[in-house]
């Protein structure tokens, strides 16, 4: 008896002993009428888009998707409003990055005016390494060695 034909008929049996004591929809246990039920999921609005989007009432989401989120979060963290800034206490290469970000990358040298070098550098001109355009110049690198005194004395190889 062992195998499955037994297997068959207690599966059958429990079928009929089971029929119309639950089914999927039965009136009671869905939605309002279920005693447990809390009120289901809560309107939210995306605070990019301002479209509304449901979520579980104990999520509290800000954003309707991963790209509305990620929009948002290349506004915010930007600036002051960055998690890592440190305003004028940023260092050396941290204000170059800002003026290259900003500015982008030098193609002339303000200086001597060539474009034929390849290669150029922000200078700073006050040494406060202020983040305003005013306080950096274009150069060339020979220009910017000149400038900083790295290149005092320059003469041709007899």
């Amino acid at each position: 008896m062992y195998g499955s034909a037994l297997g068959a008929a207690v599966i059958q049996a429990m079928n009929m002993t089971n029929k119309g004591q639950f089914t999927k929809g039965h009136p009671g246990y869905n939605g309002s009428e279920n005693g447990r039920w809390t009120g289901g999921d809560k309107p939210m609005v995306c605070a990019e888009c301002g479209e509304e989007f449901f979520v579980h009432k104990y999520l509290n989401p800000k954003f309707c998707s991963r790209d509305c989120h990620f929009k948002n979060l290349g506004k915010t963290q930007q600036g002051p409003n960055a998690n890592g800034w440190k305003g004028d206490e940023a260092g050396y290469k941290a204000k170059h990055a800002w003026i290259n970000y900003h500015y982008g990358s030098p193609r002339l040298c303000e200086k001597c005016g060539t474009m034929k070098t390849g290669v150029y550098h922000w200078s700073n001109n006050s040494g406060k390494y202020l983040r305003d355009r005013r306080d950096w110049e274009r150069l060339c690198v020979s220009c910017h060695n000149k400038k900083d005194g790295r290149i005092t004395n320059i003469t041709a190889n007899p």
